[in-house]
């Protein structure tokens, strides 16, 4: 198991083809998610006949790769960086056995530099980007650290690339995404109230968006609608002779969850 490699050698770790696996192992995920911290960064687990309860260290630097989305908790506990597959008239420089000789040279270059600076880099407390959101910054945090005691350019540029990579992040789940239509819908309509059956045939209307198979296949409902804006404590309430949504009761959730 991961945890006991990392317990017993401190390697960092390279997962690859996560698609594969990863979805309905829940074990594996846990065990990811709690090495995001070095406080939280641990499991236990039972071992020996007697099977006494023991806590394995599960810190290490995790790097995933996959096909698709990782699983929501994860990929908010990470920098993702979306790669392409590369096209015919694109050359790329093949990982042969000179550049992993160079990497090797460059890797005991960063452990030494890293040994140099240790005190520093435990003391730093760098100013974060203010496009990042709570999650978003404590995952960039070293990395900047890391810029600010390098100098010269690079803190301007791992900046840049925080705020590229992860700044306003949006939450792709559906919920959020409805959320978000009604937001737009009011605004479209110039109203502050809005029948259920009115917005779920705006949403509805064009047979080739999200919103035509997002209810197991079928088209959005009314219930689904309903069930999808719950968890926000936004809830139907009589509009007219029917059912619908008050803009004043969606405010608060468009604050917290739409904050752009």
């Amino acid at each position: 198991m991961a945890f006991r490699v990392i317990e017993a050698v401190r390697q960092n770790l390279l997962i690859d083809e996560t698609d594969t696996f990863l979805k309905n192992n829940d074990e594996l995920r846990g065990l990811l998610n709690s090495g995001h911290t070095r406080a939280t960064a641990f499991v236990i687990r039972c071992q020996s006949e007697a099977q006494l309860p023991r806590s394995f260290s599960t810190w290490a630097a995790i790097a995933l790769a996959g096909i698709g989305q990782l699983p929501a908790t994860l990929a908010d506990r990470s920098i993702e960086i979306k790669l392409k597959r590369k096209t015919l008239s694109e050359n790329a420089k093949r990982l042969d056995r000179n550049a992993r000789a160079a990497l090797s040279e460059l890797a005991r270059k960063i452990a030494r530099w890293t040994t140099d600076h240790k005190n520093e880099l435990q003391s730093a407390d760098p100013a974060l980007p203010v496009a990042l959101d709570d999650r978003a910054a404590d995952n960039w945090r070293p990395l900047i650290a890391l810029a600010d005691v390098a100098g010269s350019i690079w803190p301007s540029r791992a900046r840049a690339a925080a705020v590229a990579l992860s700044g306003n992040r949006k939450d792709d789940g559906i919920a959020v995404a409805v959320l978000a239509a009604l937001k737009d819908l009011f605004a479209a309509r110039h109203t502050s109230r809005l029948r259920s059956r009115t917005i779920v045939k705006a949403l509805t209307a064009d047979p080739t968006c999200r919103w035509s198979e997002s209810n197991r296949g079928k088209p959005l409902s009314e219930a689904q609608l309903a069930s999808l804006l719950r968890p926000f404590e936004v809830h139907p309430t009589p509009v007219g002779k029917s059912r619908g949504y008050r803009l004043t009761d969606c405010q608060d959730a468009f604050v917290r969850y739409l904050p752009r």
